[in-house]
């Protein structure tokens, strides 16, 4: 897990035709602004801490990439959940959770609803990270 720290509120930017660069996990944070006379980049201190932006996800920047083919709530969502559930392993989750429906007596059910449950949790967290990114 890497962390980025800004000056500005970050979002989201296109990274390719299929995916999106998603900055997750918003904490305010005092850092040290840094600047390089000759490039502007950051290299040392120039002021005081400042209040920032910190985001933490997969990528060396602190953002989180999604699969996604367009800037759209569902896109998102779906893209998000990718992060952590494959498609297949969505399905094996589903199919345990019906196994559990028809059969309660069987001997991993409570397992399997524990499991539905969970995903569920995070779905809803992804809802709520979509909505934050689209909506602002």
């Amino acid at each position: 897990m890497y962390k980025g720290i800004y000056a500005e509120k970050k979002t989201f930017s296109k990274f390719d035709n299929e995916h999106y660069l998603c900055y997750l996990n918003e904490q305010r944070e005092e850092y040290s602004p840094e600047s390089d006379a000759r490039s502007g980049e950051v290299t040392e201190p120039v002021s005081a801490p400042v209040l920032g932006y910190a985001y933490t996800g997969d990528m060396v920047d602190g953002g989180t990439l999604i699969e996604a083919k367009e800037a759209t709530y569902d896109e998102f969502v779906s893209g998000l959940i990718r992060t952590r559930y494959s498609a297949s392993r969505v399905e094996a989750i589903q199919s345990n959770r019906m196994i559990a429906l028809v059969n309660p007596e069987h001997e991993r059910a409570a397992e399997f609803i524990s499991e539905w449950d969970d995903f569920q949790s995070y779905r809803e967290q992804c809802k709520e990270q979509a909505d934050a990114l689209i909506n602002g």
